[in-house]
C-alpha cells in the first residue's frame, strides 16, 4: 500500500514538473524577428460616399474605394496621421475633379483621375510621397438611383404633412 501511495505521488509529482518546464520554456522561447519595413507602404482606405455637384445642383454620388502606396520615411514626415490626410486628399480630389465625368466615365478618365489623387495627396505631404495609386473600386449612383424606393414622412404621396 505505501509502494502504490508513494508511486501516486512520484506520478503527481512528474506531470506537475512536466507541466511546468514545458509553459515556463515557451514563454521564454526566441520572438519571431518583426517584419522587416522595406519597399512602400500601402494604405487602404475604407470605401467613401463623395457628392457630385454640377451648377449648382447635386448630380449623384462616386462611391470609391482607393489604394495608395506611399515612401515610409515620409509618411513620418506628414504633419497628419496618414490614413486621415490621404482620405481627405482623396475626397477633395473627387469633390473638386470637374474634368472627369463621373456619369459617362471612360478608361481615360481612370489616369487621370489616379494622376489628379497622386499630385493632391503628393501636395499635403510636402513631397513626392505617393507612388502609386490604385482604384479599388469606383461606381457612380444617380441623384434618382440614390434616392430610389424611399419615401419620406409617414404617409409619402399622400398629400399630408408630418407636424
Amino acid at each position: 500500500m505505501i509502494r502504490s501511495v508513494a508511486l501516486s505521488i512520484w506520478i503527481a509529482g512528474v506531470t506537475l514538473a512536466a507541466a511546468y518546464f514545458g509553459a515556463t520554456l515557451s514563454f521564454h522561447s526566441i520572438p519571431p524577428a518583426p517584419p522587416a519595413e522595406e519597399g512602400p507602404a500601402q494604405i487602404t482606405l475604407k470605401s467613401m460616399t463623395v457628392p457630385i455637384i454640377a451648377n449648382g445642383v447635386m448630380q449623384g454620388y462616386v462611391l470609391a474605394q482607393v489604394t495608395l502606396t506611399m515612401k515610409r520615411d515620409l509618411l513620418k514626415t506628414m504633419p497628419q496621421p496618414p490614413d486621415l490626410a490621404v482620405a481627405d486628399a482623396v475626397f477633395k480630389a473627387l469633390y473638386a475633379e470637374e474634368q472627369v465625368d463621373f456619369k459617362n466615365l471612360k478608361k481615360q478618365d481612370l489616369d487621370k483621375l489616379s494622376k489628379v489623387i497622386l499630385e493632391s495627396v503628393n501636395a499635403r505631404a510636402g513631397g513626392p510621397a505617393v507612388e502609386n495609386v490604385f482604384i479599388q473600386e469606383l461606381h457612380y449612383l444617380s441623384k434618382q438611383e440614390a434616392g430610389a424606393g424611399l419615401t419620406i414622412g409617414p404617409a409619402a404621396g399622400a398629400g399630408g404633412t408630418r407636424h
